[in-house]
């Protein structure tokens, strides 16, 4: 289920309807199962891995805080575990029959599987609730932070890496002189799995540090980690910003739809008349990338730029929308990125869930710029490459978190004497630092968007070769809805500014705005089926 589907609609209105209910366990109850039939519709088996997420950050922070502290609520989230996975196992048949939305693997034989190593889990984690009183506290802090860190991250290296590994390995062998034949597990990427894995870790990892206490509510905790709006492609939310309103009750409020609704407008339009409009053109390049001209190659590596903005912002735009529509406010993920002037701007306006949650848990954790300058390259360098791992298993994936981190360590290299020029202080040298900087992310968007390094040198080659051969443009055009939606986004981020405030008071100029953006997202739905958010498989 997406979020520019008819099926999303008619989730977001039974929730509404719920909704009005004023007491608390009644609408997170509706969240909940509202959450899990979202995310299950894809494919149910899924599920248990946020239901194992879920129980092992339960329970390690519970025990992180205070080894007594679980009591009868272990035997609750003991049953939720096992009974969810059991759930799961006995409907997955039927249920992906009706909505047709799983992979074609055959299930039945691996449903024992699975519920085995649950039931392993829960004895395990009872023994160890038995023993944990009789640690010492820093010990026992430890043992707990390292079980949830080991749980989650290797649901993540199992599932989304160990493919990558396996290759990685067996070309190295083979460079080596070695006759090795590498066999892939036939594994599918859970949907969001990076995500949730990452708003959990950083649950679990505030507690340890003492800057969050534990939530004593299993359920608030299951709607955290599986909240529906943002559970398989962001924002990353901290607990600490997220729980504090799960915990209240919600009323609700036609303010919060008017507030909503024209977030996941713009979203909307983003997604479906710009991002979708400009994907056949980007993918006819990338798809055969020594089959192209130069220009071809350089105009679909702006277009791409163009297209993982709108297609990433506009699940963002549309995630806070339907959030506050709920009553629940989710952080700003994206700030007009392609105004950085450097790259470090850049990261302060780019998913910037994920690098602020990149610098306060990897960054700051290895030293950041306390160690001077050298150090400060070298973890810099370290998350960066980290950071682009986490996009995908793949080495052009890690070539651009390279990249990025390369740039990063260049622009503090010569920050200082970028200072004395006075020029880079005037609106023209702001506006040439903003292109030049700008061409530097697309280089960097050719990196991600190429499908191997093979490719990526095949690419760079065109790049290079396009002032001096440029050839033909043969590139489709794209679709139509395309330029009604840019000049009215244009229009519309220009219109909500202070320069024109006074304008966007008048109903005249609000609807017509609107109903701009209706038309292009009516007119980009008449065309073939949309692909899916980007990221929806990181």
């Amino acid at each position: 289920m997406t979020f520019n589907s008819l099926e999303f609609a008619a989730l977001m209105a039974v929730v509404l309807l719920l909704g009005w209910s004023r007491r608390l366990v009644l609408q997170n109850a509706a969240l909940l199962a509202a959450s899990y039939f979202f995310y299950g519709y894809w494919d149910i088996r899924f599920l248990a891995l946020v239901c194992v997420s879920t129980y092992v950050d339960f329970v390690s922070a519970q025990l992180i805080a205070d080894a007594r502290a679980l009591g009868r609520r272990l035997w609750l989230a003991n049953a939720y575990v096992v009974g969810c996975v059991t759930a799961f196992a006995t409907l997955a048949p039927s249920f992906t029959a009706v909505v047709a939305r799983a992979a074609s693997q055959d299930w039945t034989a691996s449903r024992v599987g699975p519920l085995l190593l649950t039931i392993l889990l829960v004895a395990v984690v009872t023994v160890c609730v038995r023993v944990a009183p009789k640690w010492p506290e820093a010990r026992r802090k430890r043992v707990f932070l390292g079980f949830s860190l080991a749980a989650n991250l290797g649901l993540l290296a199992l599932f989304k890496y160990l493919n990558f590994f396996i290759d990685s390995g067996a070309a190295l062998l083979s460079q080596l002189g070695m006759n090795v034949t590498s066999e892939r597990l036939s594994l599918v990427l859970p949907v969001g799995l990076s995500f949730y894995t990452f708003q959990t870790l950083s649950y679990t990892i505030d507690v340890y540090r003492g800057e969050l206490a534990p939530t004593r509510s299993l359920l608030n905790f299951c709607v955290f980690v599986a909240y529906f709006p943002q559970l398989v492609a962001g924002p990353i939310v901290r607990a600490g910003s997220l729980l504090p309103q799960l915990e209240r009750s919600r009323s609700f409020a036609w303010g919060n739809l008017a507030r909503g609704a024209p977030l996941v407008l713009v979203g909307l339009m983003k997604k479906m008349a710009l991002a979708d409009a400009v994907a056949p053109c980007v993918d006819a390049v990338f798809s055969a990338p020594g089959a192209t001209s130069s220009v071809n190659v350089v105009t679909a590596t702006v277009l791409f730029a163009i297209q993982i903005v709108c297609d990433f912002s506009g699940y963002s735009d549309v995630a806070r929308g339907t959030s506050r529509m709920l009553g629940v406010e989710l952080p700003v993920n994206f700030e007009l990125p392609y105004l950085a002037r450097n790259p470090q701007e850049f990261w302060q306006r780019w998913h910037i869930s994920l690098s602020t949650w990149l610098r306060d848990y990897l960054y700051i954790p290895l030293g950041g710029n306390r160690a001077g300058a050298g150090k400060a390259y070298r973890n810099a360098m370290i998350t960066m490459l980290l950071g682009g791992l986490w996009h995908g298993a793949a080495w052009h994936f890690v070539a651009w978190g390279a990249f990025h981190g390369g740039a990063i360590g260049v622009h503090r290299w010569v920050q200082p004497f970028l200072k004395r020029i006075t020029f880079l202080r005037t609106r023209l040298g702001r506006l040439g630092s903003t292109s030049v900087f700008f061409a530097v992310t697309c280089y960097g968007w050719l990196l991600f968007r190429a499908r191997s390094l093979s490719d990526v040198g095949v690419l760079t080659r065109a790049v290079v070769e396009f002032p001096i051969h440029p050839g033909q443009f043969t590139l489709q055009r794209p679709a139509a809805a395309f330029f009604l939606a840019l000049p009215v986004l244009g229009a519309f981020l220009w219109l909500r500014s202070s320069v024109a405030e006074k304008l966007w008071r008048f109903a005249v100029v609000r609807g017509a705005t609107y109903a701009s953006m209706v038309l292009a997202i009516l007119i980009a739905a008449g065309q073939d089926a949309p692909p899916d958010f980007i990221y929806f498989q990181f």
